[in-house]
């Protein structure tokens, strides 16, 4: 079998981890899409975001001229932070990216 015939497969990989104390929450989300961006949402259950979440993002680097030696790849890494609205959160994911969000959980 080839895996494309097994179903469609979103281009989005995801997995999250919550502290014990069930207060902070870190998701990381990877785009394998390899030119256009993919929006993503999330939705909590049973708890709520603290606030706004910080992201962390790194794609492929964005200007090959800059590269510190011209044989090796470099990666391009954005920070910010992304509004939320109770229990969920929507981002824009660029293409082929890895992204890693951070937040707090109310009680």
């Amino acid at each position: 079998h080839r895996v494309a015939d097994l179903g469609p497969f979103g281009l989005i990989d995801a997995a999250a981890t919550v502290s014990a104390d069930r207060r902070r929450l870190a998701i990381t989300l990877v785009n394998r899409a390899e030119d256009e961006p993919e929006q993503a949402g999330i939705v909590l259950r049973d708890t709520q975001f603290g606030g706004p979440v910080a992201i962390r993002t790194v794609t492929a680097e964005r200007d090959r001229a800059q590269r510190a030696l011209p044989d090796v790849a470099g990666v391009h890494q954005e920070e910010g932070t992304e509004t939320t609205t109770g229990a969920t959160v929507s981002l824009r994911l660029p293409p082929q990216s890895f992204t890693v969000i951070e937040a707090a959980l109310t009680s």
